[in-house]
């Protein structure tokens, strides 16, 4: 057994006891709700219902790793950023939005549109409140390079990916939030997907099961050759 199969089997066995240990707290919890005894009763199920989400989104993408699959996530951990300050151009107005798990990327193009995390997840975040999401622009870039795509996970998982949106009215180069974004309503909103070339098939199947241009995934090579003609981009999503 190689490193790879050996770091899989090790989460995956997390996980299914994690899962496991969700699913019987849960009962629980109902049994006890019926009684009508604990008033915060349904916070914590919620937190339960949460948490449980979270793990089987991590079953649903979790594979056995490669060398080529990981070196990929280093090369970009190690260059991405350096490599996108070097070809951005000033006055470049984009916002971006980060997803590390590729089971959200599926679900965000599934439900076409991109909500704050309390619509998504049922929990609330500091930065994405109300009819808000998360996003930087080029100046603050790196922060959802390093910290919002994946890269750093574990070789068992994938990287997730990069949406590149188009800025609303109301940008401003260092804000962290930009109001929820629907592509049925905003056709020319989305105007790329990026990730990895692992991800490239399944993410524009997605794209195309759900009547999307699948040509919105690309690369990250494709993504910094592109990037300063991304806000003129003439295709739509829909």
């Amino acid at each position: 057994m190689n490193r790879f199969e050996q770091e899989y089997n090790n989460e995956l066995n997390l996980l299914k006891r994690m899962k496991e240990k969700l699913e019987n707290d849960l009962i629980k919890l109902r049994e006890k709700e019926k009684t009508g005894a604990d008033e915060k009763i349904g916070g914590r199920i919620q937190r339960i219902l949460n948490g449980l989400a979270g793990v089987k989104a991590r079953l649903s993408v979790i594979r056995v790793g490669n060398e080529e699959t990981e070196q990929e996530k280093l090369d970009l951990i190690n260059t991405f950023v350096k490599r996108f300050n070097e070809v951005i151009e000033p006055g470049t107005k984009l916002n971006f939005h980060g997803c590390r798990n590729l089971s959200l990327v599926k679900a965000i193009i599934d439900t076409k549109q991109i909500s704050n995390s309390e619509k998504r997840t049922g929990q609330t975040t500091s930065f994405d409140t109300g009819d808000a999401i998360s996003i930087t622009t080029p100046r603050t870039f790196g922060v959802t390079a390093y910290e919002y795509m994946g890269l750093g996970t574990p070789s068992c998982y994938p990287a997730g990916a990069l949406f590149v949106l188009a800025p609303c009215e109301d940008y401003d180069e260092v804000s962290i939030i930009t109001r929820d974004c629907f592509f049925e309503e905003e056709p020319d909103r989305l105007l790329a997907i990026v990730s990895t070339k692992e991800n490239q098939e399944n993410i524009k199947t997605w794209l195309s099961e759900n009547g999307m241009n699948p040509d919105l995934c690309i690369t990250f090579e494709e993504f910094l050759s592109n990037v300063n003609n991304l806000g003129n981009k003439k295709t739509k999503n829909i």
